[in-house]
């Protein structure tokens, strides 16, 4: 008997089985057909503009800039007292020398010892009620809830007898470290409030340093170890070098602190002004390929380093990462990329690794 072969049609397929044999097919379709590539995700790209190039910012030129600044110890430290008193004793003058330790001023201390003589003297007669009711509470004489009160008031007098002996020891202001005395305010016989700084003492074993106040965009072009002139009032013009930038600019004025360490054996003098001088040049201070984008092209930061998409010459996005030396206004200043490259802004945040997009105006 011929077998004849049936057709059943469904949902857009054929399937004919005919001979044991079942051939499936799409309806309209001899063969599979291909999935389309994702369409390309419009964009907008800005250039990378080199140093000194479109952005106009005074920073990006090449040049010199001269600010003022002030000469002081690295390690230098304000000391005033945390309680108010007279001032008792002033021992040290400007300049004066002491090891660490040393007296440099003191308050009457009249009141604070006789405070600590008394908290002494009460943990002393609690100590010995404490140990009467420990010792009846163990014969049966006495409750146990009387020991441990008993506990608890010499637990008690002996924290107030630590804190008169600090009050007593805090009429005394002596040197953290070994060094020089630089400031001295008031005298023998004035009332010094609490917290009111009388004396100013640096560690003469720390370097000498320049600190400067400078614009962002000028702190910008600046790095660790880049080389500056410091000229005193003598006119002395020492070699300097940069020490470290302050992280964040002063929010009244808008300057950032760049200390500059000075030489050692230079002979200039704590407290003097002076004038730094130093190059402005964005790539001026390592030669490097500094650039500005805009900040919104920057799509991660950590620290001194971020990540911006950039286009190929196949029109797809690649992930690059670059050196950000931080932002003035509304561009990145950033290492790492050409000028001319074009990174992604508008539509960075939705862009994957290796895709193809579109420029759009």
């Amino acid at each position: 008997m011929t077998r004849q072969p049936r057709y059943l049609i469904a949902a857009g397929l054929a399937i004919v089985a005919a001979g044991g044999a079942v051939l499936v097919a799409r309806s309209g379709v001899g063969a599979q057909t291909p999935s389309a590539e994702i369409p390309a995700l419009p964009v907008q790209v800005a250039p990378v503009q080199g140093a000194g190039g479109a952005t106009g910012d005074a920073a990006g030129a090449q040049g010199e800039a001269t600010f003022s600044a002030t000469i002081h110890h690295d390690r230098e430290a304000q000391l005033a007292f945390r309680l108010p008193g007279r001032i008792a004793a002033y021992p040290v003058r400007i300049g004066d020398r002491l090891p660490r330790g040393g007296l440099l001023v003191s308050i009457e201390a009249t009141a604070y010892a006789a405070a600590s003589q008394r908290a002494a003297a009460d943990l002393d007669r609690a100590r010995r009620a404490a140990g009467r009711y420990a010792a009846l509470a163990q014969e049966g004489a006495a409750a146990g809830a009387q020991a441990s009160d008993g506990a608890d008031a010499a637990r008690a007098a002996e924290a107030a007898a630590q804190a008169a002996r600090y009050d007593l020891q805090s009429t005394r202001l002596v040197m953290p470290f070994a060094g020089a005395v630089i400031a001295r305010r008031g005298e023998v016989g004035e009332v010094a409030a609490a917290g009111q700084s009388l004396v100013t003492v640096a560690d003469t074993a720390s370097p000498l340093v320049a600190s400067v106040q400078v614009p962002v965009a000028v702190a910008q072009g600046l790095r660790a170890g880049q080389h500056a002139s410091v000229a005193l009032a003598s006119g002395q013009t020492l070699n300097a070098r940069v020490l470290r930038k302050a992280a964040a600019a002063d929010a009244r004025s808008g300057l950032l602190q760049i200390d500059l360490v000075l030489p050692a054996g230079s002979g200039a003098v704590s407290g003097t002004p002076a004038s730094a001088r130093f190059a402005t040049g964005l790539g001026a201070a390592n030669g490097s390929d500094v650039s500005t984008i805009p900040a919104e092209a920057v799509l991660e930061a950590q620290g001194d380093r971020g990540w911006v998409y950039v286009i190929d010459s196949g029109a797809r996005a690649r992930r690059k990462p670059v050196g950000l030396l931080g932002f003035v206004d509304r561009e990145a200043r950033i290492t790492g990329l050409a000028a001319g490259a074009r990174v992604i802004t508008k539509g960075a945040g939705f862009v994957s690794e290796g895709q193809r997009v579109t420029v759009t105006p």
